[in-house]
């Protein structure tokens, strides 16, 4: 076959974008050696028993593992990676990976057809969109794979307005139309941002600062209503299975009450987006250079915005208005709760308002010298973001090979009692657990889903056959957390923790004052995630369910010494040290 002139100069074009696909997904490569992460088991084991492909239809007609919201599609992806892969964790890795440089592609085409960017432009947001640091946790964990679906079907569902209006035929129109009202359902049952898709429709697409008048108004409603009904049914459906919105993670944030924490949580977002560091220097920078880091970034933004303001014209304020809108819309739930896998979509406006910047600065600034440093920043910054996303497959990699054999060594352990339980008459077994290491780096071991990985490791032991299915429904186990270890150093790991009884159900934790271990009583998802305001003083008490928490030296957000004393005196004690667990009799 005969390739035409034309033809040949399009594939040459375009193979631009499939390099940088395929950079991406070679420097995410190491997400494949990672393994299952603790909230991984608590959502698989919220979709059990999972048997025959009949169960990809499930997620639709249940509820979510997290009540507050309703995200069917992404479940309907774990079930089917488990029917392909059951408990091998690479493949689902692998369908991380394929749809991160799915998404890094409608990068580059949103880039050309919704924000208007030349071709070099489009691209080099594309490739630094794919090699992002900042999106570690997406593609190096399940339950972020929402945040991944909803990016792509929200540039879909644009670009499926956008062909809509080049479209010509009324049988094209018709056909662009129902792609787009699809695309828009499916952005819904992946992620509740979703449903900021709509205000995107009209202020991309319809609705501008320069094109603000009635016939624009008329035609942005002409479009906007049958995804506005689409909008409608998926509420209602959306209703049925979550709880009070109320009580859902982020309006539970300080943000929601604090027009300081938003602020606050817009300079993590834009910090994290573009410079993403490690937990330890975060936490560092938290607790005792606060104040430094507000005022370097005010003073970068400032700088910023000097650079724009010499440079400016009406055509680039045109240039900036759509990743802007884009990123403000698809961000909102950054500023309300600041979290690093909420990035996703707004990072696809921000590394476009971020490459138009660049471009502002090459264009006005041509020396020589000026090129040079201008390498030099590009072409570091982009190794900078590629080697962070190496590092981090490998902190996660290590972090869930703990993982595993504490999983196994939880086996060995609760197994045992949960069969002595059977002779009772209630045959929960009730344990709570003094200390859990959760952060080996910036990578979480044990932070979440501790109740389903225990239920996990005894299923493997006494039902192998429902294990098999991720099925934990015959595990009778309840568990408490008092206090979570975090390790930043990752080769000390754990070890530098000291516990000791003082006397009966009280135990003293401590690590060296010197150390980058520290400890954290177990506050919660919505205490110790969703709010950010928190900071440990000593002598304070923290009370929880089955254990109080008496700080005895803090230092910031975090502590060097802790006692804890047991409520329930009926409950199991079982205590983390020197890298592994022991049931106190």
């Amino acid at each position: 076959m005969i390739l035409s002139e034309k033809t040949k100069t399009s594939i040459k074009r375009e193979l631009p974008i499939v390099a940088s696909m395929i950079y991406a997904f070679f420097v995410w490569g190491g997400a494949l050696k990672v393994k299952f992460s603790g909230d991984d088991f608590q959502y698989l084991h919220s979709l059990a028993p999972i048997r025959s492909i009949g169960d990809l239809i499930k997620p639709f007609f249940m509820h979510d593992a997290n009540p507050s919201v309703f995200r069917p599609l992404a479940n309907l992806t774990f079930v089917s990676d488990f029917l392909i892969y059951g408990w091998h964790p690479w493949g689902f890795h692998l369908t991380n990976l394929l749809l991160h440089t799915i998404a890094t592609a409608l990068v580059y085409v949103t880039g050309l057809r919704i924000f208007h960017l030349e071709r070099k432009i489009a691209f080099s947001a594309a490739f630094l969109f794919g090699i992002l640091g900042s999106h570690d946790f997406n593609i190096l964990t399940l339950t972020a794979r929402a945040d991944i679906l909803v990016a792509i079907f929200t540039m879909t569902t644009l670009l499926m307005e956008w062909k809509v209006d080049r479209a010509g035929s009324k049988a094209r129109i018709t056909l662009f139309r129902g792609l787009g009202l699809i695309s828009l359902a499916l952005a819904l049952f992946s992620k509740e941002i979703g449903v900021m898709i709509l205000p995107m429709i009209v202020l991309l697409l319809d609705i501008t600062p320069w094109s603000f008048h009635r016939a624009s108004v008329k035609a942005a409603l002409r479009r906007i209503w049958p995804y506005a009904m689409v909008l409608v049914a998926w509420y209602i459906y959306h209703a049925h299975y979550t709880g009070a919105l109320g009580g859902s993670q982020p309006l539970q944030a300080d943000a929601v009450s604090s027009p300081a924490a938003l602020v606050r949580n817009a300079f993590y977002g834009v910090g994290y987006m573009f410079l993403p560091l490690d937990l330890q220097t975060a936490t560092l920078i938290l607790a005792h250079y606060r104040i430094a880091a507000i005022v370097v970034g005010m003073l970068i933004l400032s700088s910023a915005t000097w650079l724009l303001l010499r440079s400016l014209k009406a055509k680039y304020l045109r240039a900036f208005y759509p990743p802007l809108v884009f990123a403000m819309l698809s961000g909102l739930l950054v500023l309300i709760s600041f979290e690093r896998w909420r990035l996703y979509t707004p990072s696809i406006g921000g590394v476009v308002i971020f490459v138009i910047m660049l471009g502002l600065v090459t264009a006005q600034y041509t020396t020589r010298l000026a090129a040079n440093i201008r390498r030099v920043f590009v072409y570091g910054y982009l190794i900078m973001n590629s080697i962070h996303a190496v590092l981090m497959c490998m902190n996660w990699g290590e972090s869930t090979a703990k993982l595993d054999r504490y999983k196994a060594e939880l086996g060995r352990l609760l197994t045992p009692l949960s069969i002595a339980r059977d002779t009772m008459q209630d045959k929960t077994l009730d344990v709570t657990f003094i200390d859990v290491p959760a952060k080996l780096g910036s990578a979480s071991v044990l932070q979440l889903g501790l109740e389903d990985i225990a239920k996990q490791a005894i299923a493997e032991k006494r039902y192998p056959a429902n294990a098999a299915q991720c099925d934990v429904r015959d595990v009778k186990l309840d568990t408490h957390t008092a206090t979570e270890i975090y390790a930043f150093d990752q080769d000390r790991a754990f070890n530098d923790l000291h516990v000791s009884q003082p006397e009966p159900h009280t135990f003293e934790l401590s690590v060296p004052q010197s150390s980058s271990t520290t400890l954290i009583p177990a506050l919660g998802f919505v205490r110790g995630v969703a709010r950010r305001d928190w900071v440990l003083k000593s002598g304070a008490i923290v009370d929880l369910d089955r254990a109080t928490v008496l700080i005895e030296k803090a230092n910031g957000p975090t502590a060097s010494k802790l006692l804890v004393r047991m409520n329930d005196t009926t409950s199991t004690p079982i205590v983390f040290e020197k890298d592994e667990f022991h049931v106190v009799r």
